[in-house]
Formats: C-alpha cells, sequence, structure tokens
C-alpha cells in the first residue's frame, strides 16, 4: 500500500498539537531498520523518521514513529556569511596601493623632468648662448673663465657706481650662496670696454651710458640678469630682478640635481665643451 500520509500544525486553546494520519498497515507492518535514512531526505518530499515526540503525544503510539514529515529546504541550502576582513587589514590593503601608484607617479614624473632637463640642454646649445671669456679680477690678474670649470657660477653684469639696483641683486647672490652652505665668494672682473662689450654680446646683455650731469656723475642702463653656469661652462638658466633669493635657490639646486643624474647616465658628452 502506498504511504498517504502528511503532517498538520494548528493551534489549539492555546497549544500545538501535531495531527499525524497514516496507514496503520505501513506503521504496524514496518520496522524502524526499514525507515529510509535522513542523509536520502530530498527537500520538499515526504519522509518518515524517528519520532521526536514523546508518545503522549503521537497518535502512533505503537511503534513512536512518525509516518510522515516534511524536510524544510532552506535549512538544506543554508550558507554561513563570508568572513569580513578586519578594518585593519583592508587600511593596510588600501594604503600599500595608494603608495605604490603614488611611488609609480613620481618615478614617470622624475623621468620626465630628466629627459626635459636633456632636451633643454641640447636646445641651448643650439642657441649659443653664453661661452668663454677673459677679464681682469679686482686683484689686478687676468683671468678666463676655463679656470672655473668643475664648478656652478651665477654670473651677474652691474656697474660698480649703481646706486641701488645692482647692490640689491649682489645682497641676492650673497644669500643664494649661503644657502648651499657655502661661504659666499665674490669676483669683481672688468677690462677695457671693447673687451667687457665682447662678453656682454656672448650673453646678450644690454648696457648704454648716459649723459653726465652738472656734477659729472652718469647713470649706466643695463640687463638687470642673474646667469647660471655649470660645471662644464655651459648656461643652464636666467633669473630676474622680480625672483626671491628663495626662488632662486630652489631652482638652482632643481638644475644641479638633474645634471648630476644626466652626468651619472652618460646623456652628457663630457669629453667635448661648448664652442662658441
Amino acid at each position: 500500500m502506498s504511504l498517504r500520509s502528511f503532517t498538520n500544525l494548528s493551534q489549539t486553546s492555546g497549544k500545538r498539537h501535531l495531527h499525524s494520519y497514516h496507514s496503520q498497515n505501513f506503521c504496524r507492518n514496518q520496522s524502524p531498520t526499514s525507515i529510509p535514512k535522513v542523509n536520502n531526505e530530498v527537500p520538499g518530499k515526504w519522509k518518515t523518521s524517528p519520532c521526536a515526540l514523546s508518545p503522549h503525544s503521537c497518535m502512533n503510539k505503537q511503534n513512536g514513529l512518525c509516518c510522515a514529515r516534511k524536510i524544510s529546504s532552506q535549512n538544506q541550502n543554508f550558507q554561513p556569511p563570508p568572513k569580513k576582513m578586519p578594518f585593519w587589514k583592508r587600511l593596510m590593503f588600501v594604503s600599500g596601493v595608494a603608495g605604490l601608484l603614488y611611488y609609480i607617479f613620481r618615478d614617470a614624473l622624475h623621468k620626465k623632468e630628466i629627459e626635459s632637463e636633456h632636451t633643454r640642454y641640447q636646445e641651448l646649445n643650439k642657441a649659443q648662448l653664453g661661452g668663454d671669456w677673459t677679464l681682469t679680477d679686482h686683484h689686478g690678474n687676468k683671468r678666463s673663465s676655463t679656470e672655473f670649470r668643475g664648478q656652478w657660477i651665477l654670473l651677474y653684469f652691474g656697474f660698480t657706481h649703481c646706486p641701488d639696483i645692482c647692490p640689491e641683486e649682489l645682497e641676492k647672490l650673497i644669500e643664494i650662496v649661503k644657502m648651499f652652505d657655502y661661504s659666499p665668494k665674490l669676483l669683481g672682473f672688468t677690462g677695457p670696454e671693447e673687451d667687457i662689450r665682447t662678453v656682454c654680446k656672448k650673453f646678450r646683455v644690454y648696457f648704454g651710458k648716459g649723459e653726465r650731469d652738472e656734477n659729472n656723475d652718469y647713470i649706466v642702463d643695463h640687463t638687470i640678469i642673474i646667469y647660471l653656469i655649470n660645471p662644464r661652462g655651459e648656461f643652464v638658466n636666467y633669473f630676474g630682478r622680480s625672483l626671491t633669493a628663495d626662488s632662486v635657490y630652489k631652482s638652482v639646486a632643481q638644475h644641479i640635481a638633474r645634471y648630476n643624474e644626466l652626468e651619472h647616465s652618460g646623456k652628457l658628452d663630457s669629453g667635448k665643451d661648448k664652442k662658441i
């Protein structure tokens, strides 16, 4: 005889009762060993199982079995929620990724700056600005710019009797040099007017002598620029009057650092001096 049974839960007088309807022949004739195992149950189907109720609550008092119960499919498919990564681990992961991206960005930016400096030197060589010169220093010694190879030079063209601008620019030069922890070593150079004009022409510096006044004084109008010369005697950059000493210092420091990297990488041809 086929199994025709089901369970029904209802509320009666505030108490929950289990009513079991079953085939008496099945319950009486089947032994507990013939009841299907729980492991073989299929969600949503009716199966027999050992009774979990007391003999007084179950209508099948002969063998203590409930002839039918329904399996919950929800319990069969239940999966525990995935464990979340601790906050400090997530923070470390995000910080690590951000740090890596920043390092890649800075490295790419640095390489671009070095390449830009290399291109700058190539363009300046084409412009042919600057060059070697020979003048007399303030000790009366005739000297050449080639004596300063291997050193960085800040070069300024001024007028010895200038009332205000030239002294201010010389003070700026002293302040810049001090920022590099060097004692300021200023050298003054002069010479015949023709020699001075030759040097000014190399650096494209303008100067013009004004008319004398009643006291026989005169003013010289000239270019107000500080030139930066690298250890190879090459012009690198110039700085106008409007720039502060701190701004000039930072720019010079960057040029020095980039020059050292270019020289170390072999991109600068140290065996050839610039010829003008």
